[in-house]
């Protein structure tokens, strides 16, 4: 299996899966961030609902965007 290291704008990026960071304190940094406001905020607001729901547990989220 390949795992492909890209360089360059995270939001301009072509890719089926994007492994970002979202810390505890909601703030999001970098690439992250980045790939928010392109994604129009998507990442901030399921951020948002998992603090909400108060699980300490790990979550994901599997989006299909396209730009």
């Amino acid at each position: 299996m390949e795992f492909p290291v890209k360089t360059g704008a995270a939001a301009s990026q072509r890719t089926e899966c994007a492994i970002l960071p979202v810390f505890e304190d909601g703030q999001l940094r970098g690439a992250t961030r980045e790939m928010d406001t392109a994604a129009r905020g998507i990442i901030t607001c399921r951020a948002n609902l998992r603090a909400a729901s108060r699980k300490a547990s790990c979550c994901s989220l599997s989006l299909k965007l396209i730009m």
